[in-house]
């Protein structure tokens, strides 16, 4: 499990005092602690920002205060979030769910960014171009651009890892077993394309959050069948 400690969360631009409140509210349910602010456009200090924050008011003391993104290069992984879904040709805006974003961390190192744009049109292309990795919820159509606090709170729920509970992920060596065992049933079997499957199964178990429970089951039926051939 990564530490949260190593999480910043940059609010770019806020035109909202009330946002900024509510945005240090979330955090605070979530033990994530500093917070970023770009050039904001309201008082982060204001009444109703500390109003909407409640027992969170210490992070927004606590907040730095930047011109300018500049300071990225401060962190080894920049994530961003949007609200619009990429088109197929677009690079900036190719992203993934909270769901996804969490299985990537699993096994991530080093100080983290989770970037939120101004309430009125987000970040810029520009913008997102700077993170390593964007996000996008899974929304109505019909109203699919989330408020910057609400979609915040979705995002460190995914990420904070505080379920009870929760079963271990297969470790790379796992992984690479599974795959090896998926490989030699192919060699076994009659495919048109064999090297193809099996790089396609690779890919999809190196991009899946298996747990170890399921991979044993899928390396133990492996096995099983090999041995029937």
């Amino acid at each position: 499990m990564w530490e949260i400690s190593m999480f910043s969360v940059v609010f770019v631009e806020p035109e909202n005092p009330g946002n900024v409140g509510a945005v240090a509210r979330s955090m605070k349910n979530f033990a994530f602690r500093e917070l970023i602010l770009v050039n904001p456009k309201c008082d982060p200090l204001s009444k109703e920002a500390k109003a909407l924050a409640m027992h969170a008011k210490d992070i927004l003391e606590s907040a730095r205060i930047r011109k300018d993104l500049s300071f990225l290069s401060e962190f080894d992984l920049v994530i961003g979030s949007t609200g619009i879904l990429a088109d197929k040709y677009s690079t900036e805006r190719s992203t993934v769910s909270p769901k996804q974003l969490k299985s990537i961390l699993k096994n991530s190192k080093g100080k983290k960014a989770i970037l939120i744009g101004r309430e009125s049109t987000g970040l810029s292309n520009d913008e997102l171009s700077l993170c390593d990795i964007v996000v996008h919820i899974p929304t109505s159509r019909g109203y699919p651009v989330m408020n910057a606090s609400h979609a915040l709170t979705v995002i460190l729920y995914e990420i904070s890892d505080l379920e009870e509970g929760e079963e271990k992920l297969a470790s790379p060596e796992m992984k690479q077993r599974l795959c090896k065992e998926f490989s030699e049933l192919v060699d076994k079997l009659d495919f048109m394309k064999p090297e193809q499957v099996k790089a396609m199964f690779k890919r999809v178990i190196g991009r899946s959050a298996i747990r170890i429970k399921e991979a044993s089951a899928l390396i133990g039926f492996m096995v099983k069948v090999k041995d029937r051939l």
